[in-house]
């Protein structure tokens, strides 16, 4: 007691003293940045799941190219048929052909009315005045093909099947026509006759002309087709025949012998196919053989 206090030791007051500065907190960032990451996976999660909706949504989606529409298939451009005037051999044929394009091509036909419209529009003559009668009489042909069908099948169809057609095909004859013309019309008999093969082929044969069956005599198809090729084949060559007959041709000169005609011999060749096909040796002709030859030089120095 007694002394006097002593005074603090020199330094600044608390007053004046300035703020510590702030310490980062290294303790928290590892938080902060889980956390920026969880914000980033949320964000990116919402972003994919709004596409996602956007893809399954026609109508969130942006409007697309329209697609084009599949093109019909391509209808085969086929030929009308010719205008029918009324023969009863055609009329088959025909409606044959008119229902032909019907079928391949629908969009044209989509209707009875279109169907019956197209065949009357190519009736004439007969055809045309009964089309034209038939459906004052009954309107409803006009509309309803079918019915149509069946009257115009009543009127312009004759077909020959059965006892009619065998009648006809029996009597049938090649007479001055060609094997060609011959067997079309034997075919088309035959195909309405229903005959069997048999019969057929001993049908054909019959109504050749004699000419040509001598020169099938000896052959004996064993089909309908095989004859028939058979005897086109020497019909060919029965009309070459005539030709050469009806062509002007100069006779070999007295004393040549038939490999010396032209004053050339006959090579073997030559000789073995004439022999081969039954050809005269002497003018290359057939239907006979050198001692008969027409045009080979008579006398002794040739018996």
């Amino acid at each position: 007691p007694g002394q006097s206090a002593q005074p603090p030791p020199p330094g600044p007051s608390p007053s004046a003293a300035p703020n510590p500065p702030k310490r980062l907190c290294t303790h928290k960032r590892p938080l902060c940045t889980q956390a920026s990451i969880s914000e980033l996976q949320s964000s990116s999660q919402t972003t994919s799941s709004t596409l996602s909706k956007l893809g399954s949504d026609p109508g969130g989606a942006a409007p697309s190219e329209p697609s084009l529409p599949l093109s019909p298939r391509a209808e085969p451009n086929l030929a009308s048929p010719r205008v029918f005037g009324g023969d009863f051999d055609l009329g088959k044929g025909f409606l044959h052909q008119c229902e032909l394009l019907f079928r391949h091509q629908p969009s044209r036909f989509v209707s009875d009315e279109a169907k019956v419209g197209f065949i009357t529009s190519l009736l004439a003559d007969k055809a045309l005045s009964w089309a034209i009668a038939a459906v004052d009489l009954d309107p409803r042909l006009s509309s309803d093909y079918s019915a149509f069908r069946r009257e115009f099948k009543a009127v312009f169809e004759h077909p020959t099947y059965g006892e009619d057609a065998a009648s006809r095909l029996l009597a049938l004859q090649q007479g001055s026509r060609s094997v060609a013309e011959y067997t079309l019309e034997f075919r088309i008999l035959a195909a309405e006759s229903r005959w069997g093969e048999t019969a057929l082929r001993s049908a054909y044969r019959r109504g050749l002309s004699e000419a040509i069956k001598d020169l099938i005599v000896r052959d004996r198809p064993s089909s309908l087709n095989e004859l028939i090729t058979l005897s086109l084949q020497m019909d060919e060559r029965l009309r070459e025949r005539r030709q050469e007959r009806a062509q002007p041709h100069s006779s070999p000169r007295a004393g040549e012998e038939p490999m010396q005609i032209g004053r050339s011999r006959l090579s073997r060749q030559e000789r073995e196919q004439r022999l081969r096909d039954q050809l005269c040796l002497y003018c290359g002709n057939n239907g006979h053989f050198i001692q008969a030859c027409p045009v080979r030089p008579k006398g002794p120095a040739h018996q």
